[in-house]
């Protein structure tokens, strides 16, 4: 005969397990794309505006179609094709252009509004050029 706390242990088990798989696929989800657009969880900028072929590509998912008032995560590559060009803004009011033919990756953005000293930002221009305006963290944090 099976206990009373074997089987509140089994139960507990079998719901961490539930929790895991429910954590795994919203992982997932965030390297997923759809057909507007790229699935995002905790977006750390916003795809401002944005005419011809701009994709974006998380990590190692796949690439998908980029337009305005879609957001941005870390571990974004963002690629503008021929004739196209994208604008980017980020929560601490950094922006960024992209001419034609273009790859800005962003590694990792942070944004405290409460405590500027612990925000932090790294973006990497793979190929082509980029204009730049610097926002409070580049202001407050030179080190960021």
């Amino acid at each position: 005969m099976i206990s009373f706390s074997c089987i509140r242990n089994l139960l507990f088990l079998l719901s961490c397990l539930g929790s895991v798989t429910i954590g795994i696929a919203a992982a997932q989800e965030i390297r997923d794309c759809t057909a507007t657009g790229v699935v995002l969880a905790n977006p750390q900028g916003l795809i401002e505006e944005a005419t011809g072929d701009v994709t974006a590509k998380i990590g190692d998912g796949p690439a998908c179609p980029l337009s305005k008032d879609q957001t941005i995560v870390n571990d974004t590559i963002i690629t503008t094709g021929e004739k196209s060009t994208v604008t980017l803004r980020f929560a601490d009011g950094q922006g960024f252009s992209l001419p034609e033919n273009s790859a800005f990756h962003v590694v990792h953005y942070f944004f405290d509004e409460q405590d500027i000293a612990k925000s932090s930002a790294v973006f990497r221009l793979l190929k082509g050029g980029l204009r730049a305006v610097t926002g409070v963290i580049g202001q407050k944090n030179k080190e960021a």
